[in-house]
Order: structure tokens, then C-alpha cells, then sequence
């Protein structure tokens, strides 16, 4: 261990090491100072070394993850996903890309999905505007622009969703310039519309 070190407290009693305050070990097992006093009967700030403190039960927070995987090896798959699904909540399937005609470029993400959902994750279609030259303002421009090639985009991501049992979608749209980023607003509403997870 060295100064500064950041550990992680496992227990309810926490001893006190040189050094220790009452404030530090507060900060650190984010309790108030108060409660720790009441917890252990304390008439004063005095801590000796080697003193057990009882710290109360703190509240446990819900959090969710989100991690993005790109389909591999049936082997590199298990291991991905049988490795990281506990700490995740979701897994964006990297990537399906948008095309010039409003269609959308095809993967091979069959295996992952089943495991995503045998695992208890849920996968994500990840959506984006991304070309051979890199993320293309200019594609994503001419297709939100044109309401038909709009809507076949639209109608293509939810087939997509609904075929494969994803769980939902990722739009990950990339350098659009600022006075078009309204442009991405109605793809966003009208997936949302039609009772998908964006």
C-alpha cells in the first residue's frame, strides 16, 4: 500500500490507522461525521489506533452499465460476454452503418444477441453514420434532409430491432456540424414513437 492509496471496505468495522481522523474515515465510507459518532458512542473527535469503528449500513444505489462490443469469434464472444455481463446492463452491438438509399449495412451479431440475452444484458443496435473515410456529416445530411430516405431509415432501424430481438438502439451520428445538429432530432422522435429503447 502507499499514501493515497484508494481502498475498498468490505466490512462493517473499520480500524483506525495513524493518521485516521474522524472526517477522513467519514469521506472515505461516505457516512457523516455525526452518524459515526452515534453509531459508536462517541463524546469526542479523540480516535486511538487500532480502535474499531463500527460503520452502520450504507445505502446500496442502483447502477446501470453500458459497454459496446463488436461481434468476434463464437469463442470470443462467450468470453466477452460471459466476462463483462455482470458488471453491464446493456451491450451496444458495434456497428451497423446508415447508407446513402436509407438502408442499412448487415452483421453478424445472431450468436452475441442470444448471449447478451441468455446473460441477462440487454444488446442495443448501434446506428451509425460512419464511412470508410470516417463519421460523414455529409451522409447523415443527405439522408435525414430527404423526408423519404428519412423515413425508409427509420422503418429500417425498427425491422432491424424487432427481427434480431434487440432490446433497443444506439444512434451514434458523429461531427455534425452545429447548425444541423436539429436534423437529427426527427429520426430520434419518430424511432421513439414507434415504442423503441433509444
Amino acid at each position: 500500500m502507499v499514501p493515497g492509496q484508494d481502498l475498498l471496505i468490505t466490512t462493517d468495522v473499520y480500524i483506525v490507522q495513524p493518521g485516521d481522523s474522524l472526517y477522513s474515515i467519514s469521506q472515505m465510507a461516505f457516512l457523516p461525521i455525526e452518524t459515526i459518532r452515534l453509531y459508536n458512542g462517541l463524546h469526542s473527535d479523540f480516535l486511538m489506533v487500532g480502535m474499531n469503528i463500527y460503520l452502520p449500513p450504507r445505502l446500496k444505489y442502483v447502477a446501470e452499465g453500458l459497454s459496446y462490443i463488436t461481434p468476434d469469434t463464437p469463442e470470443k464472444n462467450i468470453a466477452n460476454v460471459v466476462g463483462f455481463a455482470p458488471i453491464n446492463t446493456y451491450f451496444g452491438i458495434f456497428e451497423y452503418h446508415i447508407l446513402e438509399d436509407g438502408s442499412l449495412s448487415t452483421l453478424d451479431d445472431q450468436q452475441l444477441i442470444r448471449l447478451l440475452r441468455e446473460n441477462n444484458v440487454a444488446p442495443l443496435a448501434v446506428i451509425t453514420n460512419l464511412t470508410e473515410t470516417g463519421f460523414s456529416p455529409e451522409l447523415t445530411r443527405q439522408v435525414l434532409n430527404n423526408p423519404e430516405i428519412r423515413q425508409r431509415v427509420i422503418d429500417n432501424i425498427y425491422n432491424l430491432v424487432k427481427s434480431k430481438n434487440y432490446a433497443g438502439v444506439n444512434i451514434d451520428f458523429e461531427r455534425i456540424r452545429e447548425g444541423e445538429r436539429v436534423i437529427c432530432s426527427p429520426i430520434g422522435r419518430q424511432i421513439k414513437n414507434k415504442n423503441l429503447f433509444i
